[in-house]
């Protein structure tokens, strides 16, 4: 019986290695460049938003000696917020550490991506095309968990298939036990997937199938059992309970599908060579410069006014000498956006190098269809291939199993079946549970099995023979060449390069440190300096004018203020937000837990007010009863709220920046 042959009818039926290859030297190299160059430019533009700071104000408050599910609500996020917790308690009061593990793990994403692509035989290129599709979509920051849990579930189910052990089962009770405790819920949808590859590995065998899915499930909830057991003892645990059931009830209880529209311009041509896209700068020109010489100049300069901002303008001519001369004209007191070094702009090489080639190598503005080809099309595009991509993989493999003719074809195809139904499974999974209603922020989520599912097919079309090949290898083409342009443009990716302002290997390493220098400094005086607005000056407010030990209570979802403000949420919830912990024994605990901490403040963001008035009475009631309206204002910012103080802490002075009091 040949090798392949034997290993499909042996007790453990591992994948023959001809069809689960391993790595090669070049394939190794490459999977560390790809995690490393997505990981320093992940580092170079990394941005925390308000979302990031959840978890974060969980972790804080662990500083404080106070433990999820005991002292607060955790929602089922336990080791993201314990590795918050860990870098704040050795890395000091600061975001650089959570900036290395967020990402560490996208970067590590990504890199799983191309080795998922090379391990079931894809080719470089087709690989190569699924990492930038991957890294393109620019998965936001705090969702880390979700784009590494994922490929890793996939990438330790193929270790598993290739090589069937006790080790190789462990990595695969690693992928579920780290996914259950990032988020519960991620486990659950691993769990099938995991179930189908490995029926598909032992099918032959049912009783050695039963064992080792029941290995697989003792060992993951023994791995997870230390958290579960902390659960059961923190004396709250039918609250968490409870809490899971309440946010999964809307996650399965319908179908989605894909409701973004396309915009055609049917009037457009087929293709075009777009105009240059001119840099646009910023000019302050003299107090005593009169209007009409100042069109005269801009007229001499070649400035395009931008319509929302007379200041900033298009400089169509970008030689040096022109550029000279309007920099050193009596008339303009100062510019922005200018290399004033080198006379050149855009400032940044990669913004400057652009531009000559847009100048002297038209073909990059060469564009198809432009009618159906644009930034706004970009989401629809990426929704509806994240959508169809893995049922179009299903019906392939269906397809594929039908026309085998001989015992060796299907033998082949149940093989292929093993290792891509599983992703496809998944994807479709996550899909319906994660993306939901939300593609706007939240494709890039699970990007990595999008890109290595479209590698997949992709390859499955371009290896057809015949005459159909003639037809399905441009369509295939123009498929792969629009879902890259519309990561690029989906993720920002121009902008967000172009921002870095690296011009060379010296300054590189300056703004490699300059980023961990940058989030080493106190979060306080990051983001919220003196002379700062909205909720960045509440925070320090509160920071100045209530006692290290104060809590505070926020009505909607702004956890940066507690982190920013270095101040511990009241009651133990640390946000109010769609009637979440809202039932009547919740909304006991949140006051019982208040009643016994020190909290002078409330702040209720007036976009809140009514539906937390209406979801939580009982904590309203306890608001009215304690506390008084002092300000409402939005304090130079975008959000309006409402300041209240309690009746038992006096004020002592008043703040000055806000006019609000201070308690000490």
């Amino acid at each position: 019986m040949a090798c392949s042959e034997a290993l499909l009818h042996c007790r453990r039926c591992a994948l023959p290695a001809r069809l689960i290859q391993p790595l090669t030297a070049i394939d190794r190299t490459l999977t560390w460049i790809v995690a490393t160059g997505t990981f320093v430019l992940r580092w170079l533009t990394l941005d925390f938003d308000n979302d990031y700071f959840m978890h974060m104000a969980w972790a804080a408050d662990m500083l404080r000696g106070q433990w999820p599910v005991r002292d607060f609500v955790e929602p089922g996020f336990p080791l993201q917020t314990w590795l918050a917790y860990a870098g704040l308690r050795f890395g000091g009061y600061q975001l650089s550490w959570e900036g290395v593990i967020a990402c560490a793990f996208i970067s590590i994403s990504v890199a799983l991506t191309y080795v998922l692509c090379r391990r079931m035989d894809v080719p470089r290129w087709l690989s190569v095309i699924a990492v930038v599709i991957a890294f393109a979509t620019f998965p936001r920051l705090y969702t880390y968990p979700k784009a590494f849990v994922y490929p890793a579930a996939m990438w330790a189910l193929l270790r598993y298939q290739s090589h069937p052990s006790a080790q190789s089962l462990f990595l695969i009770v690693l992928a579920t036990a780290v996914a259950f405790l990032f988020r519960h819920d991620h486990a659950a949808w691993i769990v099938a997937p995991t179930l189908i590859g490995l029926a598909f590995c032992h099918w032959r065998n049912p009783r050695f199938l039963a064992r080792t899915i029941t290995s697989y499930g003792i060992a993951s909830v023994v791995m997870v059992s230390p958290w579960l057991v902390w659960v059961a003892v923190s004396g709250h645990a039918g609250q968490y309970v409870r809490f899971l059931v309440e946010r999964g009830e809307g996650l399965t209880d319908r179908a989605r599908l894909p409701l973004q529209i396309f915009e055609f311009d049917f009037t457009a041509p087929l293709v075009t060579i777009v105009p240059v896209d001119h840099p646009v700068i910023g000019i302050r020109w003299g107090a005593a410069v009169p209007r009409q010489q100042r069109r005269a100049l801009e007229e001499r300069y070649r400035l395009q006014p931008l319509p929302d901002d007379p200041d900033r303008y298009r400089l169509t001519d970008v030689d040096a000498d022109n550029v000279k001369t309007l920099i050193s004209d009596p008339a303009v007191e100062d510019t922005s956006g200018i290399d004033r070094r080198s006379m050149r702009t855009p400032d940044g090489a990669f913004p400057w190098l652009y531009l000559q080639l847009q100048r002297y190598v038209p073909i990059i503005r060469l564009r198809l269809f432009p009618g159906f080809v644009t930034t706004t099309n970009a989401e629809p595009w990426l929704t509806d291939v994240t959508f169809f991509i893995p049922w179009f993989v299903l019906a392939v493999e269906l397809v594929r199993t039908i026309g085998a003719r001989q015992d060796t074809d299907r033998g082949a195809a149940a093989l292929a079946h093993a290792r891509i139904i599983p992703a496809a499974v998944l994807s479709i999974i996550t899909y319906q549970t994660l993306i939901r209603a939300s593609p706007d922020s939240r494709l890039g989520d699970i990007v990595a099995l999008t890109g290595f599912l479209l590698a997949w097919a992709a390859w499955r079309m371009w290896t057809l023979s015949g005459i159909a090949r003639f037809v399905v290898r441009p369509v295939t083409v123009a498929v792969l060449l629009l879902t890259v342009a519309s990561a690029i443009a989906y993720g920002h990716v121009t902008t967000r390069v172009s921002g870095v302002g690296v011009d060379g290997p010296i300054n590189f390493v300056r703004r490699l440190s300059g980023v961990g220098v940058l989030y080493s400094t106190r979060p306080l005086d990051l983001y919220a300096p003196p002379g700062a607005t909205g909720l960045a000056r509440l925070s320090r407010w509160l920071n100045e004018c209530t006692s290290d030990t104060a809590r505070v209570t926020l009505i909607g979802f702004e956890p940066q203020v507690f982190f920013l403000s270095e101040r511990g949420f009241a009651g133990g919830l640390a946000f109010y937000d769609l009637g979440w912990n809202s039932a009547e024994d919740d909304q006991a605990l949140v006051i019982e837990r208040w009643s016994r901490q020190e909290v002078p403040v409330v702040l209720a963001m007036d976009s809140e007010w009514g539906s937390f008035s209406r979801d939580y009475p009982a904590i309203r009631g306890w608001i009215d009863a304690h506390y008084d309206v002092v300000a409402h204002s939005a304090f130079a910012g975008g959000k309006p709220l409402t300041v209240l103080a309690s009746r038992s802490h006096p004020s002592v002075r008043e703040h000055q920046s806000t006019g609000l009091p201070c308690f000490r």
